[in-house]
């Protein structure tokens, strides 16, 4: 992964390249399609939610785990807007969604909703439904918080979102991963997931 060699210094990786082993489906249908995992929401009155939860924290992968570690995902979906991507650590969550199914919006407190991505580096970015795309989440020990994404066919264009977490955020949480499919049946195609465990973030 070059991309992730721009962004960690002297980090060790787990790569996952059959996603169905690693997640725990609720309210949710699980097939192995041509190009990856399909997760799909089942159907509910609008109270349901289905999800995708890493059977264990992060750090679990890693033989010697270090403190700071990091999840990329490469995905598509024809409905992204039913989506939510959440990564809890230490200083709290990074809660990444796709407004109108188009445009990505985070938030990094539990109680704030998500804005759309502007505050860092903005490229007009818009997902495109069924377009293959990455999705990079992870948090320091120091509070720092981090999420990139990009297209595939287009990764100079990025956007990105560089924050702190507060004390108050603060939880003994070791790092872990889930997607919320919604309550209409959502779905995502998951090819592959990396797992990263490093010394620090470079950019």
């Amino acid at each position: 992964m070059a991309f992730a060699s721009l962004l960690m210094d002297n980090y060790e990786t787990v790569h996952v390249g059959e996603p169905i082993a690693v997640f725990e489906p609720s309210n949710a249908t699980t097939t192995i399609g041509t190009d990856g995992t399909v997760f799909i929401g089942r159907q509910s009155d609008g109270k349901a939610i289905g999800i995708i939860t890493l059977h264990q924290p992060v750090d679990a992968y890693f033989e010697h785990a270090g403190s700071n570690f990091a999840v990329l995902v490469r995905f598509r979906s024809d409905d992204a807007g039913s989506l939510r991507w959440i990564y809890r650590g230490r200083f709290g969550r990074i809660h990444l969604e796709f407004m109108q199914g188009l445009y990505p919006a985070i938030s990094t407190s539990v109680d704030a909703a998500a804005m759309v991505m502007l505050n860092q580096k903005w490229n007009d970015y818009v997902y495109t439904p069924g377009e293959w795309a990455y999705a990079f989440f992870g948090m320091m020990s120091t509070g720092q918080i981090h999420c990139y994404l990009w297209a595939e066919n287009n990764p100079d264009s990025f956007n990105e979102h560089i924050s702190f977490g507060t004390e108050s955020e603060r939880t003994e949480n070791m790092p872990e991963f889930s997607v919320e499919l919604g309550s209409e049946g959502g779905s995502v195609v998951i090819s592959d997931l990396w797992f990263f465990s490093y010394e620090r973030m470079i950019r």
